[in-house]
């Protein structure tokens, strides 16, 4: 065999293990890259439904308090001591949920404080004795403290407004940079489809030139 078409063949076997290896390693990077944003989509939706859980149950609880002082029965109290449960099991999860983002964490310890405030002014009033004289005044004040300048929606609210629209952003903008990269890792596949092309064009014409030239010495 030539020395030229010796040198042809392995320069075309190695180009193959280059292709297929980067192929590989491609392959690899962008299962990578999806199971990371699978992971953080999963984790967006998880902070957002435990944002929303903690707003109804935040109005919830208002909702309960407000029925017990209406008519003080027994079971309204008992279901607002059970959504009281559960809002500090809910703001458990978000805190463990965002202790990677400082922003987050900043605004889920102030929402918990903010909650934690309102059901001790609630706890203030089951334990007064007397319930009709002062409650008036003393709810005014309360909505002084835990709304904006008198408007509607509480300061909680806002927060958890605040939590899920950084999320959405954090998630968009996550999602734009995984859109890129898959964009440049599609360009790459391209050109490695179109390099294994030139190789299997350029195999072939071996080929057919050492088999014209075995033909050749036969004669």
């Amino acid at each position: 065999m030539p020395f030229g078409i010796r040198k042809a063949k392995i320069t075309g076997i190695v180009l193959a293990f280059v292709i297929l290896l980067s192929t590989f390693i491609l392959l690899f990077i962008s299962s990578r890259k999806l199971a990371s944003h699978s992971d953080t989509i999963n984790h967006t939706n998880d902070v957002i439904q435990n944002v929303q859980a903690l707003r109804s149950e935040t109005n919830m609880l208002e909702n309960r308090f407000r029925g017990y002082m209406a008519g003080q029965r027994k079971d309204v109290k008992d279901d607002y001591d059970q959504i009281s449960r559960s809002l500090k099991k809910n703001y458990q999860n978000l805190l463990n949920l965002v202790k990677d983002n400082p922003r987050q964490l900043k605004l889920a310890n102030s929402a918990q404080i903010l909650t934690e405030k309102r059901q001790q002014f609630h706890h203030s009033i089951f334990d007064t004795t007397n319930l009709v004289s002062p409650l008036g005044m003393t709810l005014r004040k309360f909505y002084e403290v835990v709304h904006f300048d008198g408007r509607p929606g509480s300061v909680t609210d806002s927060i958890f407004k605040k939590m899920e629209t950084e999320e959405q952003d954090l998630l968009q903008e996550r999602t734009v940079k995984f859109n890129d990269f898959n964009r440049y890792v599609n360009i790459i596949y391209l050109t490695c489809f179109l390099l294994a092309l030139f190789v299997g064009f350029y195999s072939l014409r071996i080929f057919l030139h050492e088999s014209k030239e075995r033909e050749s010495a036969l004669l």
